[in-house]
């Protein structure tokens, strides 16, 4: 959680600029966002 107290927004267009790549490439993406969303949130629970 960031310290505004929002939790972060992961977007594939933060991996990936061009739209039509977005669409044809989303479950790549998609599992790229969900990796980095788990080590992200992993990580953070191991601190605690």
């Amino acid at each position: 959680r960031q310290a505004s107290g929002f939790e972060p927004i992961y977007s594939l267009s933060d991996l990936e600029a061009d739209p039509a790549v977005c669409m044809r490439d989303a479950d790549r993406l998609v599992q790229a966002a969900a990796a980095q969303l788990a080590a992200d949130h992993l990580a953070a629970d191991h601190l605690v």
